[in-house]
């Protein structure tokens, strides 16, 4: 596994509740990297490894696991949601971008919302067990 998750405890925690916020929030990893030092072929790992750990953990309730660049912060987050919420906690308009995408708007360290037309880029992915 990625050195990048020491002191994670595994396997995470899954938080499943009716409030989607609950559940973001409780399932939410943060990480921080020099984004500009970075290729996308580290992204498009870092994210198959960030998705390995929400599947290991999936209980029975199938999940939607998805990943933004929180620019102010510097950070990249990712959280997962119950597939019943049939949306993201998000009040912001979306980009939903391909995993491709998704790692080039990564490396330019371009969240979406600071450009036109100003929309969040989202990577998501559905686990099942």
């Amino acid at each position: 596994m990625n050195k990048v998750f020491d002191g994670i405890v595994l396997p995470l925690k899954i938080v499943t509740s009716s409030d989607i916020n609950e559940e973001a929030n409780g399932n939410m990893l943060s990480f921080k990297f020099d984004l500009f030092e970075r290729k996308k072929e580290f992204f498009s790992l870092f994210l198959d490894d960030c998705t390995e750990l929400y599947r290991n953990s999936v209980n029975d309730e199938p999940l939607t696991v998805y990943c933004w660049l929180d620019e102010l912060a510097g950070h990249i987050r990712f959280s997962a949601v119950s597939q019943s919420h049939e949306k993201l906690p998000f009040r912001a308009d979306l980009n939903n971008l391909s995993l491709e995408q998704f790692c080039e708007s990564l490396v330019i360290g371009c969240s979406g919302v600071y450009s036109k037309p100003g929309n969040l880029n989202v990577w998501q992915t559905y686990l099942q067990q």
